[in-house]
């Protein structure tokens, strides 16, 4: 049966209501555990049958929200939603407070009561009249979003269609297509205001009678965040203000650079090479066809997944007028099957939104096969998200099916966007955070903080050319700012753990798989936190850096201080180097110390040697390797000569004695990072000197095939071992290894193409 042939039978919310009323009342006078076990599964049954007809109806009005008949039902039941929610959650305080809850979760596992108990933080009957408002301003953004009809190039355009446009090589073309789509924001500037004004009120509302301080804490309980909360997600968007934005900044350098603009502007950042961004090749029908031979050559889990989606017709890709924005995948737990909707408009995203949401589907899938409760088999969302974004690197030996010689080009463009999308999913975040903490902003207010936000992550960004960019209000085209507070940093979070499973795939494509596999048949049996774990995130091959106490060598070499066990053996211990600090941290005279302008008495030598000895002995010597994590001095009032000593010195003694240093210098002191060059030719020269000396000969980084030479044959030797058709010999390995990091993976194939 085709899905266009699903029957929909619009619920009848009061029988429902009905019927929980009843099995609640014979939950709570049940005499054993096995007898309230049947009853939780006849619930399931019911609400197997809700989900899959509320399903149905949501994909039907959002493929066209013109569509009298689904518009009406999708309202009736977001209206009646919240008050079935009432019933639900009768039903669930009787089950955290069973008798028999022990044994209850030993059947189904205590994580499931923990949801629950959350979910019971988040509702009260009174929020009842608030969550049907929020229901229809929701949907109020969703109609207002799919009205557009933008003309240009002498066609009628909905927001969707002009993105292909705003990815020409004709850089007029991109900027008057990124005016366009931002003109109807414009346009309708003070219906956007408007709708999210009275939504973030709304759902201010809702904390504040449920006697939260603000939205944001509730909607740590809507999400379900069962293992983190605000901090951990305030340090790890900090991480990527300081790890992941300056990456992005070079990125986007290099892309400026290849497309050849000074300006970088707000409408050349989705435009990625001179001759045009990679393009998919073919109909829609060949798309699809393509997108079917690589999931049944995967593997025969896919395999068998594809053919049941086809099979029953389980997908609306294509954008036409009245059609819902973006893209999302649902389940019809009756059929046991999952939907895929999407807007193809004829750009890589296209195959993008092809894998991440069969991704999404793949994981459904195969939960409801591996896993018999309803409530057990969906995870939170940022699980849901790494299995969709694990999927589309997971699916990189056929991206070639859809790109054909534009396949390295795709590869590319695809790893630096999910590298450059990590901070602008903390800025939603952040943004989010912002908004609900002062929910008494004005809509200027809220413009001037995505501005401010702009700035910390994207930096990148030059919006001054378009209005809508300009004003601050860029984040009104995110539905799920509207439609879903605080979803998106599960996507940045899961962003993380596809890189780890592409990292693997790039080394050892098969148990990539395995392990992704072995992730999915989790479903939501575990927190995030565990099912990483479960899954292998910390594999075998990754090495585990230690910081000494204070990174201090001293403390560090104490006999109090432990490293961890570990069985793999591939713990290092991080230290830092700034002896003596009235010279190698002192600029002037201070409170605890004297500035001293020079250094290289044999006392000096003497010292720098008995601190390397103490590291080399207490871990090198014992197979641990060291890391001297930061070295460095400055050169206001130093004697130059003494600088090039103390720096040259310290990195010799390190090599000696198999440690690594890494001189400390963010501010360009010694090392320029934008010509990548030392400043001072001396100073490099003695560096070089070293390496040679300590360091046995090395092939030139990029030259794989050993030709004296780095270019494209290189890149194709290196993507067939990665792919494991072929094998690379010790200086091949040596050379493939671009990014100096002990291990040869898809990040240094990135990286080579970029060289070339």
């Amino acid at each position: 049966m085709k899905f266009s042939e699903f029957p929909y039978e619009r619920p009848d919310y009061p029988k429902l209501m009905e019927t929980i009323s009843q099995l609640t009342e014979r939950f709570e006078k049940a005499a054993s555990a096995s007898e309230q076990i049947e009853i939780i599964k006849e619930l399931e049954q019911l609400r197997i049958e809700l989900t899959t007809n509320v399903q149905i109806c949501t994909i039907r009005y959002t493929v066209d929200t013109r569509d009298p008949f689904y518009s009406q039902e999708e309202e009736y039941n977001e209206q009646m939603a919240p008050v079935l929610d009432e019933k639900l959650q009768e039903f669930n305080k009787a089950l955290v407070a069973s008798p028999f809850r022990k044994e209850l979760e030993e059947e189904f596992g205590s994580l499931m009561f923990k949801n629950i108990e959350i979910s019971l933080k988040s509702f009260s009957p009174e929020l009842i009249p608030l969550i049907q408002e929020e229901n229809q301003l929701v949907q109020q953004y969703q109609k207002l979003c799919a009205s557009a009809k933008i003309e240009f190039d002498g066609k009628v355009c909905n927001l969707a269609q002009l993105g292909p446009y705003q990815q020409s090589p004709d850089r007029a073309v991109r900027k008057a297509a990124a005016q366009a789509y931002g003109s109807f924001f414009d346009q309708h500037q003070a219906q956007f205001d408007d709708i999210y004004d009275r939504l973030v009120k709304n759902r201010t509302e809702q904390a504040h009678r449920l006697g939260l301080s603000n939205y944001v804490e509730m909607a740590y309980l809507l999400r379900r965040r069962n293992c983190y909360g605000p901090q951990e997600v305030a340090n790890f968007r900090r991480q990527v203000i300081e790890e992941i934005v300056p990456v992005n900044n070079e990125i986007k350098r290099r892309q400026a650079k290849r497309i050849g603009v000074e300006d970088f502007q707000v409408y050349d950042n989705t435009y990625f090479f001179p001759d045009g961004n990679p393009l998919p090749h073919g109909t829609p029908d060949e798309l699809m066809e393509a997108g079917r031979q690589m999931y049944t050559e995967m593997s025969p889990e896919t395999a068998e997944f594809i053919q049941m989606m086809f099979d029953h017709d389980l997908f609306d890709v294509l954008s036409k007028e009245g059609k819902a924005m973006g893209g999302y995948c649902t389940g019809l737990p009756k059929y046991d099957a999952p939907f895929i909707f999407a807007n193809w408009n004829g750009t890589a995203g296209d195959v993008d939104v092809l894998t991440h949401e069969a991704g999404h589907a793949f994981a459904d899938y195969t939960a409801l096969r591996c896993i018999p409760h309803l409530d057990l088999r969906d995870p939170t969302m940022e699980v849901c998200e790494s299995h969709s974004m694990s999927m589309e690197f997971l699916t990189a030996p056929w991206h070639h099916l859809f790109f054909k010689e534009d396949t390295d080009k795709y590869e590319l463009f695809h790893a630096e966007s999910a590298m450059t999308f990590i901070p602008y999913g903390c800025q939603v975040d952040h943004f989010q955070e912002s908004v609900y903490l002062h929910p008494e902003w004005t809509p200027a207010q809220r413009n001037e903080e995505w501005n401010r936000l702009e700035k910390l992550y994207r930096p990148h960004l030059d919006n001054h050319e378009v209005n809508f960019y300009n004003r601050g209000a860029g984040w009104q085209r995110q539905l799920h700012i509207y439609e879903c507070p605080f979803y998106y940093i599960d996507y940045s979070l899961a962003q993380m753990i596809s890189l780890q499973f592409w990292s693997l795939s790039m080394h050892d494509h098969k148990t990539a798989w395995e392990k992704y596999l072995a992730f999915a048949k989790l479903g939501g049996t575990q927190t995030f936190v565990d099912i990483v774990r479960s899954s292998g995130g910390n594999n075998p091959e990754r090495h585990l850096l230690i910081s000494g106490y204070g990174t201090d060598i001293d403390l560090t070499c104490d006999s109090l201080f432990q490293m961890p066990q570990d069985p793999a053996g591939r713990c290092a211990v991080s230290v830092h180097y700034y002896t003596p600090s009235d010279f190698a941290i002192l600029e002037e005279d201070a409170s605890w110390g004297t500035m001293r302008s020079t250094w290289g008495t044999d006392a000096d030598f003497t010292q720098l040697n008995h601190y390397m000895d103490m590291l080399k002995t207490t871990f090198v010597d014992k197979g641990i390797p060291v890391i001297i994590g930061e070295y460095g001095c400055p050169k206001k009032n130093k004697d130059a000569d003494s600088v090039r000593l103390f720096l040259s010195s310290v990195c010799e003694a390190a090599y000696s004695r198999e440690m690594c240093p890494v001189l400390w210098d963010v501010t360009d002191l010694h090392y320029n990072r934008s010509t990548c060059q030392m400043n001072d030719s001396v100073l490099q020269e003695n560096f070089r000197n070293i390496r040679e000396k300590y360091q046995p000969e090395t092939p030139a980084a990029g030259d794989v095939n050993q030709d004296g030479a780095c270019n494209l044959a290189d890149a194709v030797l290196l993507q067939k071992y990665l792919l494991n058709q072929m094998n690379l010999t010790e200086k091949q390995a040596s050379a493939a290894d671009v990014q100096a990091d002990g291990t040869v993976n898809g990040l240094d194939l990135v990286t080579l193409r970029a060289m070339l």
